[in-house]
């Protein structure tokens, strides 16, 4: 639903994207906005019809916990769980699959030395 772009230059803060096969076309918000209040659209109608199945709606990602851990680790000091080390990886890989698609989607190499933070 939506791609966040932000601190690569030109580009827009985030992307966003309609849903396919939308179940709730009269829910016009796009990106992680539209994504939640699908949820709760999709709950409320589970309610109703007394179903729980689907109640919660999403599990508990840990993306507030890793950004509060960040936080702190600002303020206080100390390495966020979510370092540069452990972010380079998938961070290099995005980069490569971005090159590929600008090449035309041809393969492109991904070599440890392009991401890692061994000394």
């Amino acid at each position: 639903m939506e791609i966040r772009t932000a601190g690569i230059v030109g580009e827009p803060f985030r992307i966003e994207f309609d849903v396919i096969n939308d179940r709730n076309p009269e829910i016009a918000a796009r990106g992680i906005e539209g994504y939640y209040e699908r949820v709760f659209a999709a709950q409320k109608t589970a309610i109703e019809r007394g179903d729980n199945s689907i109640l919660p709606g999403q599990p508990d990602k840990g993306h507030y916990a890793l950004l509060d851990d960040f936080v702190q680790c600002v303020k206080h000091g100390g390495e966020p769980v979510c370092s540069a080390r452990v972010a380079a990886a998938p961070t290099a890989i995005i980069l490569r699959a971005l090159e590929s698609e600008a090449k035309g989607g041809v393969p492109v190499e991904i070599r440890r030395e392009d991401w890692s933070l061994q000394a």
